[in-house]
């Protein structure tokens, strides 16, 4: 190697060596300004959400924190498995039903999630409602009322399908809770109504794509 050829090659080692140094300056630069966005956010909420919420806010962010540390369940896509009638839960496995609820924090555009989407055809439902996680066992739609509105709604086992369809503004259901407790003839509204209504077509087989030829 000739003496100009040495200096060529060191010179580019010397400029690859400030590329890479430029590198993590800008990406300890970002990591910063990241910091810096989540403790003024934090002092923002702390300013402004009463102390029931802020604590609701915390337990929440802790949780996805948690989520993003856990393998989530695959979802089901196939309509022969989706067609499955979901059957009675005897006994809570509440290690399923704590996987059910991260695969569904993990999912930012979805609201509910059937145990049957991801491949247990059991009558398991959680729903992401206002930063709390509500967990039905064995719902069951005892009343429905007659007053009716229409909504777009699409389905994570049906992806890339929207479907208007009309469902009861007001449902009646008897469920049972995450410890088990039976709780009988609570009522339901507007879009919670919905979810529930749509999450039990799940424990029945029925998709969103059979509504398409009642429309």
């Amino acid at each position: 190697m000739s003496k100009s050829e040495k200096q060529k090659f060191k010179k580019s080692i010397k400029d690859r060596r400030k590329r890479k140094s430029a590198k993590i300056d800008r990406k300890n630069k970002v990591e910063k300004l990241k910091e810096e966005f989540v403790k003024k956010f934090q002092e923002k909420i702390q300013g402004l959400l009463p102390k029931e919420e802020l604590e609701r806010f915390q337990a929440t962010k802790e949780l996805m924190d948690e989520a993003n540390n856990i393998e989530q369940l695959e979802i089901v896509t196939d309509e022969k498995e989706l067609r499955k009638k979901s059957k009675p839960v005897d006994e809570i496995d509440e290690d399923f039903l704590e996987k059910m609820v991260i695969t569904l924090l993990k999912q930012p555009t979805s609201i509910g999630l059937s145990a049957v989407q991801v491949g247990r055809p059991e009558q398991y439902i959680v729903i992401k409602w206002h930063g709390e996680m509500l967990a039905f066992i064995n719902p069951e739609i005892v009343s429905k009322y007659k007053q009716e509105d229409a909504f777009k709604e699409g389905c994570l086992s049906v992806p890339g399908k929207e479907v208007t369809i009309f469902r009861p503004k007001k449902i009646t259901i008897n469920f049972k809770n995450v410890f088990g407790d039976q709780n009988d003839g609570i009522v339901f509204d507007g879009m919670l109504a919905r979810v529930i209504q749509h999450e039990c077509d799940h424990l029945n087989g029925v998709l969103i794509s059979d509504y398409e030829d009642k429309n």
